[in-house]
């Protein structure tokens, strides 16, 4: 053992630094152990479960790997690399034959646990998904008979039967999945979700009619409506004021009767109301409150001044005889013969999904929409037509 070392609060800078290196000069030599550079080959801590792209960040940072220890590593027989158990050998890597593989399986060119490997620059065959938490292909997309998952094809495909099969622009369809819209109507894919159509009367209101084409789409149209008839504005009290104290420069200007508009057009002609407008043509008088099916059945069984084919308007046809004046008596032209007790009226139109019992209907004392079951009894059938006399 050395001398032992003296120190003293008295000695001076230079004396400390004197003695440090005489300590350091006689203490014993420590034996430091050396770094390993054994690579461990477990699979749970070299290819993290959760994704395909932290097994890549992980094979960059072992100190043992090369560029050719690599996914995209395409050179056969590469046997002093890979068999020594560096990461390349664990699943989702690449490889050329079975004893590369930890797991001893190599299949697509890449090592999995069993069954048809994957990986991003080997993908499945069949259009199927890779798993890359395992690295492995599903055999087919349906779990079991009947139950395809669309899931396990790739973007572009769905499951049908068990296979994937391309998704279709247009043409027959059995199911939503095989349209690449995600719609399937009347047996057919068309382009846009939500107006698909096999006839005219599949579109909804404000349309044209449905594409003779292909598209299987309703063709959009602008209908001319007349003015909603408000011209008075409201002022923050919520009272009825003339448009022209609320100057352009204040919050509550951009009001309808801010904006020129026309007045509603009707001519009346025996019992018929033609609005000039629309070109609709109008029974000025409606039917007694009833349901919803006995409103479409009397529209459709009345010949008024020798006009036939008369039906239930839709929603919006409905609301362009609404006015929106507050000076407007029962909401409509006086030219309609309303009995004081009618105020709500049947539209044709349902709502939309699945909620086809539940019809629209119109309010015209406070022109509110609101919806009613078709067995409800308080509306009325006010019809319309646009057959020429």
């Amino acid at each position: 053992m050395g001398r032992a070392c003296v120190s003293s609060t008295a000695l001076s800078v230079f004396s400390i630094s004197i003695w440090l290196l005489s300590c350091n000069a006689v203490l014993p030599d420590l034996e430091l152990e050396p770094r390993s550079t054994e690579v461990d080959t477990s699979i749970d801590k070299v290819v993290p479960t959760d994704s395909f792209e932290n097994a890549t960040d992980s094979a960059s940072t072992t100190e043992t790997s090369t560029d050719s220890d690599t996914l995209l590593d395409t050179s056969p027989g590469s046997d002093s690399s890979l068999d020594t158990g560096t990461v390349s050998a664990n699943n989702g890597y690449q490889c050329s034959e079975d004893s590369d593989c930890l797991s001893g399986h190599c299949s697509n060119n890449v090592c999995c646990a069993a069954g048809m490997c994957c990986n991003p620059s080997f993908p499945c065959a069949k259009h199927l998904l890779c798993n890359y938490t395992s690295f492995t292909c599903a055999e087919s997309c349906a779990l079991s008979a009947g139950s395809d998952i669309d899931g396990l094809c790739v973007d572009g495909f769905h499951c049908d039967a068990g296979a994937c099969i391309v998704d279709l622009q247009s043409g027959q369809c059995d199911e939503n999945s095989d349209c690449m819209s995600g719609e399937c109507v009347s047996e057919a894919c068309c382009e846009h979700a939500g107006l698909c159509c096999a006839s005219n009367d599949d579109c909804p209101e404000l349309f044209a009619g449905c594409a003779t084409d292909n598209s299987r789409t309703c063709v959009y149209t602008l209908v001319q409506l007349p003015a909603t008839g408000q011209k008075e504005c409201w002022n923050v009290a919520n009272e009825v004021v003339d448009c022209s104290v609320i100057s352009s420069n204040q919050d509550l200007f951009g009001q309808t009767g801010h904006y020129a508009q026309g007045d509603k057009q009707f001519t009346l002609s025996g019992n018929v109301i033609t609005d000039t407008v629309t070109g609709l043509v109008w029974m000025s008088t409606p039917s007694l409150p009833m349901d919803y099916d006995g409103a479409q059945m009397w529209c459709q069984q009345q010949q008024v001044d020798g006009r036939v084919n008369w039906r239930l308007p839709t929603r919006t046809e409905l609301l362009s005889l609404q006015n929106y004046s507050p000076a407007a008596a029962g909401g409509v032209s006086d030219m309609f013969a309303i009995p004081d007790n009618t105020e709500v009226f049947w539209s044709s139109t349902p709502l939309a999904g699945d909620f086809t019992a539940t019809v629209w209907v119109i309010n015209f004392s406070d022109g509110t929409v609101t919806r009613l079951s078709r067995d409800a009894m308080t509306p009325a059938a006010l019809c319309v037509t646009e057959e020429l006399k």
